[in-house]
């Protein structure tokens, strides 16, 4: 995989992709547009008119299919140079912005244009916008079909769809399609996170390394520890920025027990859907109560015996034959101590979700159970009572004390 350069716009991708099969792609998808675009003109169209319409339907494929030709920009070269070094895939990126946003932005405008006497005009990128959603929630509708033998039953169901499989939480496992779909739901989601995951390798990296905080927060290396072993840390960190995606996915969801055919997915763009997706209301307003309260910047240790635990926890609940000799080798290698496993193996004897229930204060778990569906409720029921019963009210602000009693009411309303 080298940097290959086709006219002006330069890519990171294998010779086969990015000199043979990308340009042949956008020439079809292009020759198709143009057909359109000329069958729409007048025969007395003038050269100027051509022109117009054949640069749109470029620029369109430029914006879907990437490989951006930056010269039709006509940036001033410091100003592109500086994008490529500080974005990752500058114009793959741009390419969403303008066909997805510049789709909208033409849909909005056609009441307006009715309103004036004039017609409805569909774009090529309003067209996009309209039948990017169609065509990614079929394709996930049939993905689903496939794997669970279930036709989809919610929107969800469409754009993330089920593997058949259950999680550590008893959520059904799902899958996120790669398309264009993913980066609006980001925007969507977690605008500032996404535009941070835009930054260049290089600059996200030193900028993590400086702060000593990964993505997720924690600690690249520990103080505290023997300069050997921050250094050490700080180089597994530096090698984990050059590993592969498909690679990273593919390593994750072995260690998780996916099957083969997920596994060779991640290298195709079919990765595990975001926790946000598949977690129920309830547990995401349960993750945010603790996620509030957990201490900041976990060391490189904590951090691996985090993640350790994250990993051997589906490998229990589906009884896979070597989870217990993974929890051995964790604890032999120093990733977990003996009283940490310990409590992890008791931990299993729980229902999904109650131990993370157990640790909410009474405010927050009238909430949380408030939100929950029946299922989650059952499970919930006697802890929330047991908080009832030794709730100390002085040990509560008279707002949270407030916010109790309506979630209590709103409970009893639901279910008298």
């Amino acid at each position: 995989m080298r940097p290959t350069v086709t006219g002006s716009a330069t890519t990171y991708a294998p010779r086969w992709v990015s000199v043979s099969l990308s340009p042949r792609m956008k020439m079809g998808v292009f020759a198709d547009l143009a057909r359109s675009e000329l069958a729409k003109l007048p025969e007395n169209a003038s050269r100027d008119d051509v022109r117009d319409a054949m640069a749109k339907a470029w620029d369109s494929v430029d914006n879907r299919l990437g490989g951006l030709v930056y010269d039709n920009l006509f940036w001033n070269k410091a100003l592109k140079d500086a994008g490529l070094a500080s974005v990752r895939s500058l114009g793959w990126n741009l390419g969403t912005v303008r066909e997805v946003g510049g789709g909208l932005t033409d849909l909005a405008k056609q009441p307006l244009a009715l309103m004036r006497g004039g017609k409805i005009t569909l774009t090529h990128r309003g067209a996009y916008v309209v039948a990017l959603p169609v065509t990614v929630g079929l394709m996930g509708g049939m993905l689903g079909y496939l794997m669970t033998g279930q036709v989809p039953q919610t929107l969800k169901d469409w754009f993330y769809p089920k593997t058949g499989r259950k999680d550590a939480n008893g959520n059904d496992e799902r899958v996120s399609l790669p398309s264009y779909m993913k980066d609006i739901a980001s925007y969507t989601r977690a605008p500032w996170q996404t535009v941070k995951g835009k930054l260049h390798p290089a600059i996200a990296t030193v900028m993590s390394m400086l702060n000593n905080q990964d993505y997720y927060g924690d600690e690249i290396r520990n103080p505290n520890d023997p300069l050997v072993t921050q250094a050490k840390q700080e180089a597994e960190y530096m090698a984990q920025q050059f590993e592969p995606f498909g690679i990273r996915n593919a390593s994750e969801e072995r260690q998780f027990g996916q099957s083969r055919a997920l596994q060779a997915g991640s290298f195709f763009g079919l990765t595990p859907a975001p926790r946000e997706v598949v977690r129920s209301s309830a547990q995401n307003a349960m993750e945010d109560y603790l996620r509030q309260r957990a201490p900041k910047g976990l060391t490189p240790e904590q951090a691996a015996a985090r993640r350790t635990e994250s990993t051997l926890r589906p490998a229990f609940l589906t009884h896979q034959p070597d989870a217990m000799a993974r929890l051995r080798a964790a604890v032999a290698g120093g990733t977990l101590r003996s009283t940490q496993a310990n409590t992890f193996l008791k931990s299993l004897a729980e229902p999904p979700t109650v131990g993370s229930f157990k640790a909410l204060r009474l405010n927050e778990a009238v909430e949380v159970y408030r939100l929950g569906s029946p299922a989650e409720r059952a499970r919930w029921a006697p802890v929330l009572q047991q908080k009832l019963d030794r709730a100390d009210p002085a040990s509560y602000t008279p707002a949270e004390q407030a916010a109790i009693r309506r979630g209590l009411a709103a409970i009893h309303a639901q279910h008298p």
